[in-house]
């Protein structure tokens, strides 16, 4: 694990000069949010100055004045490359487009289009920048970006990992399992034995601190989009104000998870939790083999993980394990 957090340092030579940060997560995934909170500690941690941070909802005049005047753009990494979830690459292609001068770089990402000619339309436009730098965290990745020809493109671990050392778990005292699994459209064929324990499982939208996190985003974020001539001018104070709820939120999951031996999931970022919590982990897919994928590129050797089904073509039917 401290390997993992260490090979992070491939991204380094790309975030030159001050830095706008994109696309913090104001959603209750604590995944993205743990992704979020690995990309702050690897920052603090290599000293990159980043001037200021912006959700794809508050992108304003403040957010575009900062914009013109950084060296480089960035933004944050994860699952959401590609067409599932196609608000976050519409607004990552109309950065690409708008700045065709500065340097853009995207944090650690995993790619999955469902349309092919949605991956050729966005490869296009993506490509057309001259300064654009993508890392992404598994293999398959890596390939997929590589036939499209993009020049760019490293391999890297999860940013997540920058948060070996920094948890503080609670001592295990359960040997029943903590299970984890999605709700969302990413759920994947769910064999006999996740079926059975599905109604007594939480997903990360369990985890939300509400009424917290709702005050936050409505008053925090949403109002600082409107500053388009408002008096609030993105004054509000909504980055202090997530961080506090995302801290929140991370600190919860750590807390349930760290109180068992083992957890068994089909999200990615269980999976990386519960390895820095250095917890028995037994994963299962999601809908396009992202933990796969992951386990394959990252995580093979490391004792604690066991993968035991990969996803079927179809959900009608079932696979044999992974080996």
């Amino acid at each position: 694990m401290q390997e993992l957090s260490s090979l992070l340092d491939v991204c380094l030579p790309a975030l030159k000069g001050d830095l706008v940060f994109l696309d913090y997560p104001v959603y209750d995934n604590v995944g993205d949010l743990l992704i979020w909170a690995g990309e702050k500690a690897f920052f603090k941690r290599n000293r990159c100055r980043v001037i200021s941070q912006y959700s794809i909802g508050n992108i304003g005049q403040r957010a575009r004045r900062d914009l013109d005047r950084c060296s480089t753009i960035c933004f944050q990494g994860g699952g959401n490359f590609g067409d599932l979830w196609p608000q976050f690459q519409k607004v990552r292609e109309e950065i690409v487009q708008q700045y065709p001068h500065k340097r853009i770089v995207i944090m650690p990402q995993s790619v999955h289009f469902e349309s092919s000619e949605e991956f050729e339309r966005s490869s296009t436009v993506l490509r057309a920048h001259p300064d654009l730098h993508i890392f992404v965290r598994d293999k398959e990745s890596l390939r997929l970006l590589a036939e499209k020809g993009f020049p760019n493109v490293k391999l890297s671990p999860d940013m997540a990992h920058a948060l070996w050392g920094r948890l503080s778990p609670d001592k295990a005292s359960s040997n029943e399992p903590f299970y984890l699994l999605r709700r969302d459209k990413e759920r994947a064929y769910l064999p006999p034995e996740l079926e059975a324990v599905e109604p007594q499982s939480i997903d990360w939208r369990d985890l939300r601190t509400t009424p917290i996190m709702g005050r936050a985003y409505w008053y925090g974020v949403r109002l600082n989009a409107f500053d388009g001539g408002s008096k609030i001018n993105n004054r509000m104070p909504a980055l202090t104000m997530w961080n506090a709820v995302s801290d929140a939120m991370i600190r919860k999951a750590v807390r349930l998870m760290s109180r068992h031996e083992h957890v068994v999931t089909n999200r990615l970022h269980a999976m990386i939790l519960a390895s820095l919590l250095e917890r028995k982990v037994i994963a299962y897919d999601n809908s396009y083999g992202k933990l796969s994928n992951y386990v394959d590129s990252w995580m093979s050797e490391l004792p604690g993980i066991e993968l035991r089904w990969s996803v079927p073509k179809s959900h009608e039917e079932a696979i044999e394990p992974v080996k």
